[in-house]
């Protein structure tokens, strides 16, 4: 793969958003301040949506928002900045839309009335110097078995502007490739992640996670958390994860289940 930067002066680069999930963040003399953990974007009525910046993950429970007007270049493996980072802790605002967390597994309509389908990985293009937008969408078709049962069909790039519903959210939102940028983190790591999430996405999440691995994150997580989760999943899941913990976590955790 070429290592040729990205570099924010370039106009028409694209980059796949998933595959920047993890990337280092380093500061001009090379010293690493943190890594990538969701992309920040705007949309707006009939018009395109603008990425303002990164969610940057500086430490254990502590992610801060690295604006775009800071990042002087996109690399493979790498984003490097002007050095200069806020180290107050990322807030969302309800403008702002976070594209791992929100986007991906979202089901929208294709606007030539071929059905819907499954965003699996969202592309940034670059129009002017640290001037990006979300343009193209990989996704997955979507087919419903005589069951009623959903499987996915093939796979092809869209532009934003062939499909509908981006922003309609949905409860019963899947978690698969929101569970592909997971898949090497540490349990603590995955926990401090699934806290951040709204609570219908840690739910998907939840739901989507082997019996071990989720009784391993709930371990980790708060106890607000992890009886919020266990509390909402059905009553054989539940058990199954409970025998697989701690005994003494798992004890503590049925002990604060509402009864």
């Amino acid at each position: 793969m070429s290592s040729a930067p990205l570099n924010v002066g370039t106009t028409g680069r694209r980059v796949f958003i998933g595959k920047l999930a993890g990337t280092s963040v380093f500061d001009p003399l090379g010293e690493k301040v943190g890594v990538i953990h969701d992309v920040v974007v705007t949309f707006r009525l009939n018009s395109t949506a603008n990425v303002i910046g990164f969610v940057v993950e500086v430490g254990p429970r502590k992610r801060v928002f690295l604006p775009f007007t800071r990042v002087t270049a996109i690399e493979a493996g790498s984003v490097i900045t002007t050095g200069l980072l806020n180290i107050r802790s990322f807030t969302q605002r309800p403008v702002e839309t976070l594209v791992i967390t929100e986007l991906f597994d979202r089901e929208v309509t294709m606007n030539d009335g071929s059905g819907t389908v499954k965003i699996l990985d969202v592309a940034m293009q670059q129009r002017r110097p640290r001037d990006w937008i979300i343009s193209t969408l990989h996704v997955q078709r979507i087919r419903t078995t005589t069951l009623g049962f959903k499987r996915g069909g093939t796979t092809m790039t869209v532009g934003v502007d062939e499909v509908s519903s981006l922003l309609k959210t949905d409860s019963n939102q899947a978690a698969t490739a929101l569970i592909q940028q997971t898949e090497d983190m540490k349990p603590a790591d995955l926990a401090d992640f699934i806290h951040d999430l709204p609570a219908d996405r840690q739910l998907a999440v939840a739901a989507e996670l082997p019996d071990s691995r989720l009784a391993d994150v709930l371990e980790e997580l708060g106890d607000d958390d992890r009886v919020s989760i266990l509390s909402q999943l059905e009553a054989g899941r539940a058990a199954d994860v409970l025998d697989v913990m701690q005994p003494d976590d798992a004890a503590d955790l049925v002990a604060e289940l509402p009864s």
